[in-house]
């Protein structure tokens, strides 16, 4: 069933750029909604060329028999294209969401007495026509993916601790259990869609008959049948850990991720697996310390302690041990390499007062040593940035280092843009952006920082609040940054003078002639400070 209803907010949208004229990166839209009480929030959704769609729930016009959402569309000016509202049951927890071809996904858990229903809604991006569906479920579902093909929606989660994925057909509204992917000691990775190919990859780990962990792969096609499926097979005492799965042009697979020497949860280096349309595959392995810019994070005087230790251990025939865990992104193409980006980080644990309680969190952080302990959040080091070529063989490898950065959750921090003369890396630290400029393993420019544009000259962010920023890739080469500031404007009236709102700031990066005649002249790098 839909609910369909029109209504008018009240908002400002300003048109807003860089405080320097020569500032590389630009801001040319803002977009600010006046929080008026403290639990108002906004969910995000990019939608590429379509522009950003919003939707907030709406307290004030929710009972107890509904919770009332408010949904908002922006072009890529950050202008309103259309404005209408959701109501669903008061039983209904939003769950997920997903953008395609033109159409907004939503979706929300409806608890039973030992099950959930999912109720889905379809919105054209054009007309905001909207459609309801209701999945009925007899499972008990731990929700953890969700995406849609075609006309399948895919989701993805663990029944009784086992990985299972599943696909709801819109045409039919048939929801079916997807074959072989329910066993022991499982783990569901990624479920990624191939619009182009009209298929979804599910990737899991497995184990191989010796008991070493690897990563299988099954392929669908859009009516959710099995296209085809392999296993990596990993040389002796290698346990790949974590992959992500893509496919270019020669129509190879290959997953890139992290590797250990044991079943444990740190790493101690990257693989890049290709796997040929005839099925044969190749693993290539890379200890942390064969990377050359791996450590550049660190201050001068340690990275050079760490590389004469390095070059001490092979030069003695012995192994080199670093351990480590990362936060695998997705892999992607530019002109002809396969780049890897990834992000170091670590678990952060406070003292319980409640004795013999423990957090237990995802394979990122597992269980803590001590049971009086909880896991607080997790603090980042830095992104490394690796390419591969079409044998997945390692090109060349950079870093970005991430100072003071903690998280309670752990979410992927640094996007990337590829060009063809540089790569762009870039994320938000409170009120400010932190790029580096690099092409392969040089660095065109180091790292810098730009702050936030606001709305107005006078306006300025209270320096007692800070709130998390997220950054997110958008469309072509924009990004956006959005999240909710506490403005001070000296300028107005003492009821103005202050004011809360949830933002969005369109991002690009433009190079200046000089940096791009360097980098088209491969250049000697800049130093990196």
């Amino acid at each position: 069933m839909k609910f369909i209803y029109t209504f008018l907010l009240s908002i400002s949208v300003l048109v807003v750029f860089g405080s320097l004229a020569q500032a590389q990166l630009k801001q040319p839209a803002r977009l600010e909604l006046e929080l008026k009480r403290e639990t108002d929030e906004y969910s995000v959704i990019p939608a590429g060329t379509d522009g950003i769609f919003i939707h907030q729930h709406n307290i004030k016009e929710s009972t107890f028999s509904k919770n009332v959402y408010d949904l908002y569309l922006y072009d890529t000016t950050l202008t309103e294209r259309w404005k209408s509202r959701l109501e669903v049951g008061n039983q209904a927890v939003y769950r997920g969401w997903e953008y395609r071809k033109g159409k907004i996904y939503l979706l929300f858990a409806e608890p039973k007495n030992r099950s959930v229903d999912y109720l889905l809604y379809t919105i054209d991006a054009e007309t905001s026509f909207m459609r309801g569906y209701t999945i009925k479920n007899d499972l008990q579902i731990d929700l953890t993916e969700f995406t849609a093909l075609e006309d399948l929606v895919i989701l993805g989660g663990y029944v009784n601790y086992r990985p299972a994925v599943f696909a709801y057909d819109l045409r039919n509204e048939h929801f079916k259990v997807l074959p072989g992917l329910y066993m022991n000691n499982s783990e569901l990775l990624e479920l990624k869609v191939s619009p182009e190919q009209k298929t979804f990859t599910v990737l899991y780990s497995d184990q191989t008959q010796d008991k070493q962990q690897t990563i299988g792969s099954k392929t669908f096609g859009a009516d959710g049948e099995l296209l085809f499926e392999y296993k990596l097979k990993p040389e002796k005492d290698r346990y790949l850990l974590y992959g992500r799965t893509t496919s270019f042009g020669d129509e190879a697979v290959y997953i890139a991720g992290t590797y250990s020497n044991s079943n444990s949860k740190y790493s101690r280096g990257i693989y890049m697996a290709r796997i040929a349309p005839d099925g044969t595959q190749k693993i290539n392995y890379y200890n942390y310390g064969e990377l050359t810019n791996f450590f550049s994070y660190m201050k001068e005087g340690r990275q050079k302690r760490i590389k004469k230790r390095v070059s001490r251990r092979m030069a003695q025939g012995k192994k080199v041990k670093f351990n480590y865990r990362l936060l695998v992104h997705d892999v992607v193409e530019s002109n002809g390499n396969h780049i890897l980006l990834a992000e170091a980080f670590y678990p952060k644990y406070q003292n319980s007062s409640s004795p013999g309680s423990y957090f237990r969190n995802s394979r990122w952080s597992g269980i803590s040593s001590y049971p009086n302990q909880y896991l607080e959040g997790y603090k980042y080091t830095h992104a490394v940035l690796v390419g591969f070529d079409d044998d997945g063989k390692l090109l060349w490898d950079n870093s970005f280092e991430i100072n003071e950065v903690f998280s309670p959750q752990l979410d992927k921090l640094v996007q990337v843009m590829p060009n063809e003369d540089y790569t762009v890396l870039l994320y938000t630290f409170d009120d400010a952006i932190r790029t580096k400029i690099i092409k392969n393993d040089k660095v065109l420019e180091g790292k810098s920082e730009e702050k936030l544009v606001l709305g107005h000259e006078a306006d300025q962010l209270s320096k007692m609040e800070h709130e998390e920023t997220t950054l997110l890739p958008w469309y072509g080469p924009y990004f956006f940054a959005y999240g909710t500031q506490r403005i001070k404007n000296s300028s107005k009236e003492s009821s103005q003078a202050s004011r809360k709102v949830f933002f969005i700031n369109k991002i690009v990066y433009q190079p200046d002639p000089t940096l791009l005649e360097n980098a088209r002249s491969d250049a000697r790098p800049a130093v990196d400070k």
